[in-house]
């Protein structure tokens, strides 16, 4: 009986004790746990980016130091950038000129344009017909031996010189009367078109000097 008795009072006690341990385990938990976070220690390692501009030229400025810290998107430092802007404005001056060559060829040939064609024409015809008359002159003289045969041979030059400028002078006018061929136009258009690219790569190269942190 007193063997039983020890037995059961040993019991007790044990379960005394393991009551007294879960009580305290739970007083001692961190609250942060409680709340679904959990406290932990260690190192956390900074990301590190190597920078470095897209287009060779001199440092202008240093904008931070080494170790500062840098918001994302801010200026680090910049070049100088007097060459790139230079070559913005000869990409915007080649921009223009090949718009108002697009915009002339568009609009056709104005009353102006033809009417001095039909001028040059006109002359190129007054210019024949004196070479024909001297030509004939001359070889009416060259029948009779009054004249040489040079003189002869000389108005027959200016007779062919004259032919072929009446001739020029008579495209001339009909390529005004027609107006640009629309192979020309759309060779305008391209070269307008690759002006414009050259633009946009010398305006990206003008921001490319300033050298920004990453976002």
């Amino acid at each position: 009986m007193t063997n039983l008795v020890k037995r059961y009072g040993l019991i007790g006690i044990a379960i005394v004790f393991l009551a007294a341990a879960i009580v305290g385990w739970t007083q001692l938990r961190n609250p942060h746990e409680e709340r679904g976070h959990i406290e932990v220690f260690g190192n956390v390692d900074v990301r590190q980016v190597n920078l470095g501009f897209k287009v060779p030229g001199r440092l202008a400025e240093m904008m931070v130091d080494e170790g500062d810290k840098v918001a994302a998107g801010a200026v680090v430092a910049k070049l100088e950038p007097v060459d790139y802007e230079n070559e913005v404005k000869l990409a915007q001056a080649r921009v223009a000129r090949s718009q108002a060559a697009l915009s002339v060829l568009l609009a056709g040939s104005r009353p102006q344009e033809i009417a001095q064609a039909e001028a040059q024409l006109a002359a190129a015809e007054a210019a024949l017909t004196v070479a024909e008359t001297t030509l004939s002159r001359q070889e009416f003289l060259a029948e009779r031996d009054i004249a040489s045969h040079q003189a002869h041979e000389e108005a027959e030059a200016r007779q062919g010189a004259a032919i072929a400028q009446r001739d020029a002078a008579a495209k001339g006018l009909e390529l005004a009367r027609i107006g640009p061929r629309s192979e020309d136009i759309d060779q305008a258009r391209s070269v307008l078109a690759a002006e414009q690219a050259a633009l946009a790569l010398a305006e990206q190269r003008v921001a490319d000097t300033m050298l920004t942190a990453p976002n």
